[in-house]
């Protein structure tokens, strides 16, 4: 993986889609889970170490392949942006001032995920509000939490956003987050191997290719990307950081 690379991945479900994911997670994936292992963990059942160590690469692949099934069976739209911290700490310097209107890099690329996934549902006919739920431990939750707060407080943001509320769990408490993980590290595997240098599988994983047979977006954010962000918010009065 691109330890420089930010990236931010979701999924949405239906209400009877998060019920799909977790039977079918708890039926098929956790039973073949090591025992010391409580939920999957993309990058660790990879490498299999900490809790995953002694797996084989057979018993690995199976689980990647069952979150795969799993996943695919519940999701409605699947969403990932990136971003390079060095380009985004370059178009700060550039603009000092641009930060109070995007926040942090995982931020705004929090923020990006959750318009694309109200794009989708408007798009798509589907009525209702939307919740958004982010696994928690991030250094910038907080700031991201205040942001999502001031989207419900401003009507046309509130609105635009399908917003319904927000909070930040843990994947024990919401064990869809689990595919979001997966997407993350098979994204960002996919861009490493295909773009930096000193990898020579120019491929991607069958898994990837599998997920994204159904609806998924994916951004890289560039510096006119982080300008038209700062740019809208602006306009709207949303500010953070």
């Amino acid at each position: 993986m691109d330890p420089h690379l930010i990236c931010v991945a979701g999924y949405l479900f239906t209400k009877a889609g998060v019920e799909e994911f977790n039977d079918q997670w708890v039926s098929r994936v956790k039973p073949i889970l090591p025992a010391a292992a409580s939920v999957f963990h993309a990058s660790k059942c990879a490498g299999r170490h900490d809790e995953f160590t002694g797996l084989t690469i057979g018993q690995s692949d199976r689980i990647f392949e069952t979150m795969v099934s799993i996943t695919k069976d519940a999701m409605s739209f699947g969403v990932i942006v990136f971003i390079d911290p060095k380009e985004y700490e370059a178009e700060l310097q550039r603009q000092p001032n641009i930060r109070r209107f995007v926040g942090s890099a995982y931020s705004i690329c929090a923020l990006r995920c959750a318009e694309y996934v109200s794009g989708w549902v408007g798009d798509n006919g589907m009525p209702g509000d939307i919740f958004y739920r982010f696994e928690d431990g991030c250094a910038h939750a907080g700031e991201a939490s205040d942001l999502l707060s001031k989207i419900g407080q401003i009507p046309q943001l509130k609105v635009q956003y399908r917003y319904g509320g927000h909070s930040f769990l843990s994947k024990l408490d919401a064990l869809p987050f689990q595919a979001a993980d997966l997407l993350v590290w098979e994204w960002q595997h996919a861009f490493v191997t295909a773009t930096v240098d000193g990898h020579h599988e120019r491929r991607w994983r069958t898994n990837l290719k599998s997920l994204v047979d159904k609806p998924h977006k994916a951004e890289r954010l560039s510096n006119v990307g982080i300008s038209i962000k700062a740019m809208v918010n602006s306009f709207y009065g949303l500010t953070g950081g």
